[in-house]
């Protein structure tokens, strides 16, 4: 989830894989940098609530726990493209996401 530019909505996507699972795998790649492809499906944009909120989700559809958090710079952010780079410890990751699917990369 995204934070948009109105601070107000999440511009949200389903991955194929957790982002941190794909962070994990390229920490852990030989050779660097590794790249990372999976499917990526814009979904609708959630309330802002989502950030901090832990808990059920109203009618019965599922529960919501939150299992990291972290800040990333926006490089690029259009309909259903969208680019940025976030760190971790030293390293440096980026993810782009078009055409539906999402590219992780280390550099």
């Amino acid at each position: 989830m995204i934070q948009s530019d109105d601070a107000n909505v999440l511009i949200t996507w389903s991955l194929g894989i957790d982002p941190f699972d794909a962070v994990d795998a390229l920490a852990t790649s030989s050779p660097q940098p590794h790249v990372l492809n999976t499917p990526a499906t814009r979904i609708a944009d959630h309330r802002i609530d989502y950030l901090t909120y832990e808990g059920p989700v109203s009618n019965d559809r599922g529960w919501v726990r939150r299992v990291r958090e972290g800040e990333a710079q926006w490089l690029a952010v259009k309909d259903d493209h969208f680019e940025a780079e976030f760190k971790t410890g030293e390293a440096t990751y980026q993810v782009v996401i078009d055409r539906g699917v999402a590219v992780f990369s280390r550099s």
